[in-house]
């Protein structure tokens, strides 16, 4: 092919590509990054319907009642630490008419509420044994819901019971 034939045809070329270019929507600064990233509006980030709440908080003293199935009505006093993640830590004791116990927690505090295993102190035979919410109701005000114990051994493998606390 001849260069005077080449030109032409080149500038064609040229010239379809950058009327292309001017057809497509304007540019904006915002549009990308140099990863190809879009940012947002800054209106949608404010109305978020998947902004993520924080935890319910329920850091400090809490006293209530405790109704076991097989140790009847008690009392329960409970003393939480909250992280900013919603982890729970904390100590733990309750009050019977046969006697009391004690332990720790650990847990969990989300925006809609708490799963919460109250561990007793290792004694032999039960090292592990446990009572745990998982469904409880929860607000910032009160906690109440069913507990069930778990590896406590035979003697308390149908135990459970519900239980009702708030802050001191």
């Amino acid at each position: 092919m001849k260069i005077s034939h080449f030109v032409p045809v080149l500038a064609a070329l040229l010239f379809s590509a950058t009327n292309l270019a001017f057809a497509t929507s304007p540019a904006h600064a915002q549009d990308s990054s140099i990863f190809g990233g879009q940012q947002s509006d800054q209106g949608e980030t404010a109305t978020s319907p998947d902004a993520k709440k924080p935890p319910l908080t329920v850091s400090g003293s809490w006293s209530g009642t405790i109704d076991d199935n097989l140790a009847g009505a008690g009392t329960l006093d409970v003393d939480f630490t909250e992280a900013p993640s919603g982890a729970l830590t904390g100590d733990w004791s309750f009050a019977f008419s046969q006697g009391t116990d004690f332990g720790t927690i650990e847990g969990k505090a989300t925006s809609k509420g708490v799963a919460i295993s109250f561990i007793f102190v290792p004694k032999p035979p039960f090292i592990h044994c446990k009572f745990s919410m998982a469904d409880a109701h929860a607000t910032d005000t009160d906690i109440s819901g069913r507990y069930h114990f778990t590896a406590c051994g035979s003697l308390t493998k149908k135990e459970h019971g519900t239980l009702m606390i708030a802050p001191k």
